[in-house]
């Protein structure tokens, strides 16, 4: 499936911001990786990102998921968090 315009439009945002707040190597890593697309998909259906890495302070140098979503205002949650919401137990 390809993405939609309005997703390949998020993601140019989400590459502009990170070219811009993070160190080039950083950016490149991050930006060729699934990241940047998950976020823009769950951007355009307001859906729920799920990550194991944790917000950082504004200072990090490394790329987190969570501080995009912050950023362009896209709810996540830890896998912990997921199973909760989902109601999952395991007996």
């Amino acid at each position: 499936m390809e993405p939609s315009e309005q997703v390949q439009g998020c993601l140019s945002e989400i590459a502009d911001y990170v070219i811009a707040r993070y160190e080039s190597q950083q950016a490149q890593s991050f930006l060729t990786g699934a990241d940047p697309w998950v976020i823009a998909q769950s951007k355009i259906d307001s859906a729920v990102v799920v990550t194991q890495e944790a917000l950082v302070g504004i200072n990090s140098k490394k790329v987190k998921v969570p501080n995009i979503c912050d950023e362009f205002d896209v709810h996540y949650l830890d896998t912990y968090g997921m199973m909760r919401t989902l109601g999952a137990r395991f007996a």
